[in-house]
């Protein structure tokens, strides 16, 4: 279940038909399915609703496994719902008179993403990056500093369809000019390494983005390996891997925005109901309006 934008809130609400000595499992993975926690176990047939907010609270993205035992025993629907944070500023928003809409799909591509704090402190409240199983090689825990003259990180990251890009953003130290981190992928299980870029410094702290094009045809898997060297100080605060993959089943389904805005203090709401990938529509407003929500339904 991922999102561009942090979940404040969820609910699972699912309708089991549960026969006779089966039971629903209900399980949830906030690190890309490395590790499972137990959420829910329905032992009779019935509406049932599961508060998924402290399991999701500030986390980008999911997933849910449904495990299903006894003859029988099935789901008659199953439905999530989520508050999440987004800034305003960053969406579609209404002005006085007539306002254009455009829908334009993007390609049909999805993303895994190892997004976390390098702070174990945080570790409970939020993804720290051992919540990943990193290989670690004379690297301190804490804030991911190099211990000695140098060491390093590997991450593994695997998608459900061929990996088309890589993209990585990162806040690093590299105190003196001789300190710094060298970013390497291996496409092949960790047999080779690539070297696709250097964090340099000196600097007491500096935020890099990049993007690693050219991956193999056919490729599900990469390592990204991290080789600090320090004379002074090298650590991490955070990082981001993101991996970019052609969905399996990828393709546009129809699905409906509802804009709902306020004029001279009453409430008004469209839905617009988008059928096709390119599409565009028309919702006017007679005063200065108030933007209080959009709902997305797919």
């Amino acid at each position: 279940m991922p999102s561009s934008y942090v979940y404040l809130t969820g609910s699972l609400s699912l309708d089991a038909v549960v026969g006779p000595q089966g039971q629903v499992r209900v399980l949830l993975s906030d690190n890309n399915g490395l590790d499972w926690k137990e959420v829910a176990t329905v032992a009779s047939s019935g509406r049932q609703t599961v508060d998924l907010s402290p399991l999701v609270l500030r986390r980008y993205d999911y997933r849910l496994r449904v495990v299903l035992t006894g003859k029988g025993t099935g789901l008659q629907d199953l439905s999530v719902t989520h508050d999440f944070s987004h800034s305003q500023r960053a969406l579609p928003a209404l002005g006085q008179g007539k306002n254009t809409v455009t829908v334009s799909a993007g390609p049909p591509e999805g993303t895994v993403t190892l997004q976390a704090s390098t702070k174990l402190q945080w570790k409970g409240k939020n993804l720290v990056y051992t919540d990943f199983h990193p290989e670690l090689k004379n690297i301190q825990p804490d804030l991911m500093r190099v211990e000695g003259a140098s060491g390093e990180a590997t991450f593994a990251i695997a998608a459900p369809g061929d990996i088309v890009r890589l993209r990585c953003g990162v806040h690093y130290r590299a105190r003196d000019k001789a300190d710094g981190w060298e970013v390497q992928v291996s496409f092949d299980g960790g047999e080779s390494f690539k070297t696709v870029h250097q964090l340099s410094g000196p600097t007491p702290g500096h935020c890099d983005y990049f993007t690693v094009e050219g991956v193999p045809p056919g490729t599900r898997e990469a390592m990204v390996r991290f080789v600090g060297r320090q004379r002074n100080t090298t650590c991490l605060f955070s990082l981001r891997l993101d991996a970019d993959y052609r969905e399996p089943l990828g393709g546009f389904r129809p699905f409906k925005v509802t804009y709902v805005w306020e004029e001279g203090g009453l409430e008004k709401r469209q839905t617009l109901l988008a059928e096709k990938p390119q599409q565009t529509f028309t919702i006017a407003c007679d005063s200065t309006p108030v933007m209080k929500s959009l709902i997305l339904e797919f």
